[in-house]
């Protein structure tokens, strides 16, 4: 299955797509109907599908906006990501089986620095249709064309333009000194800090992250300065763009006595 996956992302194997939907689910029509329920659970709402090559079908259609959806799922799975990311690959099949080398038709990750897939088509009533992915400073974008001639220009174009507008901001101290209770300690409380980190924006993205802290309710003495005791992470919607850890500004030693270690757990709880 894995190499019927080689076939259908670098080379556009219609007949590997078949294969592996009739292998799954024991026919074309029955794949299809996973396919459009897995859109569904997605939300791709101006999406059917018919045929799991992607070739022309009557109730078979999408939007550009829903395939940038079905992408930015799609990578999400690290075998996805890493086989349309390659630029050619060894593979092996066929009855009997050899090795041959597929060449992806992405021209983009050539031509364009920083291209990371995702995958082109054509059918004629179609035209030239592409998906692709790109990321620098650890930003991620996708960009989408349907029925257009002159795709690699303007698929590039558009990266250049936008990763153009990406701001570096950094976050001093995003969420001030905080003070977690500490178990068995010379000390009631330990302060923690959040290390400095910088997020690659776009204007005015800054303004709408969302910090949110996440710490144990106390800690277990001994504590020492810089040891890690939560994180700090920093979202934009619902999605996470950055993350610091948390860590321990001063040193808490251990209580020796039984009677003050218990006399120290009660002040706490």
């Amino acid at each position: 299955l894995r190499t019927l996956a080689e076939g259908m992302l670098l080379a556009s194997g219609n007949d590997a797509a078949n294969a592996a939907a009739i292998k799954i689910s024991g026919s074309l029509k029955e794949f299809a109907e996973l396919m459009n329920k897995r859109a569904k659970e997605m939300g791709l709402e101006s999406t059917s599908f018919e045929t799991p090559s992607g070739l022309d079908g009557k109730n078979h259609f999408s939007t550009a906006y829903d395939m940038a959806i079905l992408a930015k799922n799609a990578l999400k799975n690290p075998d996805f990501a890493a086989i349309c990311r390659e630029k050619s690959l060894r593979a092996e099949f066929g009855n009997p089986p050899y090795s041959r080398v597929i060449t992806n038709h992405n021209r983009l990750l050539k031509t364009f620095d920083g291209a990371t897939g995702v995958k082109t088509g054509f059918t004629k009533k179609a035209g030239r249709c592409l998906v692709s992915s790109a990321e620098r400073e650890g930003v991620s974008l996708i960009c989408v064309t349907l029925g257009c001639p002159d795709d690699w220009n303007y698929h590039t174009a558009l990266y250049e333009e936008y990763f153009g507008k990406l701001k570096s901001v950094t976050f001093e101290n995003p969420a001030g000194k905080i003070e977690i209770p500490v178990c068995g300690g010379t000390e009631k409380t330990v302060f923690a800090v959040p290390k400095k980190v910088s997020v690659s924006l776009f204007e005015g993205e800054a303004e709408k992250i969302k910090t949110v802290i996440s710490k144990p309710p106390f800690l277990f003495a001994p504590v020492e300065k810089g040891d890690i005791v939560g994180k700090v992470l920093f979202y934009l919607d619902d999605m996470l763009v950055a993350e610091t850890p948390l860590l321990a500004e001063n040193n808490v030693e251990t209580i020796s006595g039984n009677k003050d270690f218990w006399n120290n757990i009660k002040d706490i709880f």
